[in-house]
């Protein structure tokens, strides 16, 4: 009985995880959706949950990539892959289009990461062009009131 009542406590945290995940990328966290997924898989590979472990996994390839985080991404998707076809002996299409998908991801990880490069760079002139705008806004602004 503990267990069971333990099992279901389980479950209950993990939708918990995975709503507040969600509910982090609606509200575009990327971020604090990766940790609320990190720990749903966690909760759900500990009470051997794994149709929800893997669920987890799957989100937290798509954050990743989001982040340009490719290589995190690769890790994820093989252990989702492991997940299905040791745990939940999904059907083979299933493996076949998951190890498909995989050598995929791994071919187009260096543009992944080069891309998410640029971005950063991109978002970082672009903060620096608005600081300095900023700033010369001040100082005309500093300049009027001294007359």
């Amino acid at each position: 009985l503990t267990e069971a009542v333990h099992g279901s406590m389980s479950m209950e945290f993990v939708k918990a995880l995975q709503c507040g995940g969600n509910a982090h990328l609606r509200a575009g966290h990327p971020e604090e959706a990766k940790e609320a997924f990190d720990q749903m898989l966690q909760v759900a590979e500990a009470g051997y949950a794994y149709v929800e472990a893997a669920a987890a996994l799957e989100k937290l390839v798509q954050i990743n990539l989001g982040l340009g985080e490719a290589n995190a991404a690769i890790e994820c998707w093989q252990h989702a892959l492991t997940i299905h076809s040791d745990n939940l002996k999904s059907r083979p299409e299933i493996i076949q289009s998951m190890e498909e998908s995989l050598v995929a991801l791994k071919q187009a990880a260096p543009m992944i990461a080069k891309a998410a490069e640029e971005a950063r760079a991109a978002r970082a002139a672009e903060a620096k062009k608005e600081a300095e705008e900023e700033g010369a806004s001040r100082q005309r602004a500093a300049g009027s009131s001294d007359r």
